[in-house]
C-alpha cells in the first residue's frame, strides 16, 4: 500500500480499467476475504486460550489484529481505486480517510516485522533476561511503533489536509512538504525495510552458527559417553579421568545458554516463522517499492504492473496467517479444536432430538 509521491508525474490512463486489472482486483478481493477469516480464527483462538499468548507469540497476535485491520479499512480502497480511480477524489473527508489508512497501515505492519526481528535478537543475545519478559512487553513495543510511526506523519497529514485540494488531482498523491515528506518516506517506510532486509541473512546465519555448534558439542558429549563406557569395560568401574572428562564435555555442552534456547523447540519453530515471515516480506514489498521509486522518477512502467505491484502486498494478508498456523502447533490445534466443536454440536442435537 504504497502512496504515490507528489513529486510524480503519472501518465494518462483510461478511466475503464482494463481487463487485466479488473481479473486481478477481483482476485485480490477474494484473496481478502479469506484472509480475514483466517485472522478472525486465529484471534478467536487467543481470546479463547489466553494462555497461548507468550511474550514472541504476542507480537504474531497484533500483527494479525494489524493485518484485519489492513484487510477490512485499507484494501478495498485499494481495490476501488484500481476499478475506478475517480473514487474519493472529490470528498475531502473520504480523501483523508484513504491518506491516513494507507500511510498508517503500509508503515505499520513494516514496523511490526522490525519488532519482530528485534524481539528474535534479544531471545538469542540475551537469553536470560529475554526469558523474563512477558506478553505486556510486547504490547509495548508495539505501541512504541505505532508512536514512531504517527510521530513522524502526523504533521505531514495536517498540512496535507489544510491545503487547497486541486479538484482533479489524484486523491492518493500527497503533495504538501515535498522535502519533510521524503524523510517521512525514509523514516516510515525504507529503512524499518532495509532493517529487514539484513535482518534475514544474519539470523539465517546466526540460525545456522548455533546449529552448526550444537551439533559439535552433542558429538562431543557422545565421544566423552563412548570414553567413560571404553574405561567402565576395561577396568570395571571406569577411571576418575574419564568421569572427569564426560563431566566436563556435559557442563560445557550446557554453558552455552543459546544453544539451550535453540534446543528448546517451541523457540526454534519461533525463529524458523520469523525467517520465513522476513522472506515474504522481502519478496512481496520489493515489487511495489521498486515500481514506486521508478514512476517516482518518471520511468515509463506500464499501468498495469505498477497496479499489480501495489496489490502484491494484499496476497501477505492470506499468506502470513497460513504460516502461523504451520509453526504455531496450539494456535492450530485450539483452531481445529473450536471446528470439531462446531461441527459436534449439530450432531449432539440430532442424538438429543431422537
Amino acid at each position: 500500500m504504497f502512496e504515490e509521491s507528489g513529486n510524480a508525474t503519472f501518465p494518462p490512463e483510461d478511466q475503464k480499467p482494463s481487463m487485466f486489472r479488473m481479473s486481478v482486483t477481483y482476485i485480490a478481493l477474494i484473496v481478502i476475504i479469506l484472509a480475514v477469516f483466517l485472522d478472525l480464527c486465529i484471534i478467536m483462538a487467543y481470546v479463547r486460550r489466553p494462555r497461548l499468548l507468550t511474550a514472541f507469540n504476542v507480537h504474531i497476535l497484533l500483527l494479525t489484529v494489524q493485518e484485519l485491520l489492513c484487510a477490512v479499512l485499507a484494501n478495498p480502497i485499494v481495490i476501488q481505486q484500481n476499478l475506478s480511480r475517480n473514487v474519493y477524489m472529490t470528498n475531502p473527508a473520504h480523501c483523508s480517510y484513504q491518506k491516513y489508512i494507507e500511510w498508517t497501515f503500509g508503515s505499520l505492519m513494516l514496523l511490526q516485522h522490525d519488532v519482530i526481528c528485534l524481539d528474535r535478537w534479544l531471545a538469542l543475545l540475551r537469553p536470560s533476561w529475554y526469558r523474563t519478559k512477558t506478553a505486556r512487553f510486547g504490547v509495548t513495543a508495539t505501541l512504541c511503533a505505532f508512536v514512531y510511526q504517527q510521530t513522524w506523519y502526523l504533521p505531514l497529514f495536517v498540512a496535507e489536509m489544510m491545503r487547497e485540494i486541486v479538484p482533479d488531482s489524484i486523491c492518493r498523491t500527497t503533495v504538501a512538504l515535498p522535502a519533510y515528506q521524503l524523510v517521512v518516506r525514509i523514516a516510515t517506510h525504507f529503512l524499518p525495510e532495509l532493517f529487514v532486509f539484513l535482518s534475514y541473512p544474519m539470523l539465517l546465519w546466526r540460525v545456522w552458527k548455533l546449529r552448526k555448534t550444537r551439533f559439535h558439542r552433542l558429538k562431543t558429549v557422545r565421544r566423552g559417553s563412548r570414553i567413560e563406557g571404553q574405561q567402565r569395560s576395561s577396568t570395571g568401574s571406569g577411571s576418575a579421568e574419564a568421569r572427569n572428562l564426560a563431566v566436563i564435555y556435559a557442563r560445557t555442552a550446557s554453558i552455552d545458554l543459546p544453544l539451550q534456547l535453540m534446543s528448546s523447540r517451541r523457540t526454534h519453530d519461533e525463529l524458523q516463522l520469523t525467517l520465513w515471515l522476513l522472506i515474504l516480506q522481502i519478496v512481496f514489498w520489493m515489487p511495489p517499492t521498486v515500481a514506486t521509486v521508478l514512476r517516482s522518477i518518471n520511468s515509463a512502467l506500464d499501468q498495469d504492473l505498477f497496479n499489480l505491484a501495489l496489490l502484491l502486498p494484499c496476497a501477505l494478508l492470506l499468506i502470513d496467517p497460513l504460516v502461523y498456523l504451520i509453526f504455531l502447533k496450539n494456535v492450530r490445534n485450539e483452531i481445529f479444536g473450536q471446528f470439531k466443536g462446531f461441527l459436534q454440536v449439530p450432531c449432539v442435537r440430532r442424538v438429543t432430538m431422537i
